[in-house]
């Protein structure tokens, strides 16, 4: 997800002070949670191939440590994975 958002800015650098855009750092929390990512999204996964629904506040946090993972991985390769 983050993988993008350098291109994106780049081509539309008004969005950098959007409302609707992740701040350019991580929250503090995403450090201590980002291990713990691949299993919670299994997990959800799960919870939601059998009808039970996941709480917005935990799909919401999923989402940020893919999107600071994939802004991580472009600052280090330089470039979008197909």
């Amino acid at each position: 997800m983050g993988r993008t958002h350098h291109d994106l800015l780049a081509i539309h650098p008004e969005l950098a002070n959007d409302n609707h855009m992740p701040p350019e750092r991580p929250p503090k929390w995403y450090r201590l949670a980002a291990p713990f990512a691949a299993p919670m999204v299994t997990v959800a996964d799960a919870l939601d191939q059998r009808g039970i629904p996941v709480p917005r506040r935990i799909l919401h946090h999923l989402m940020m440590i893919g999107f600071y993972m994939g802004r991580a991985e472009h600052n280090v390769t330089g470039s979008v994975r197909n």
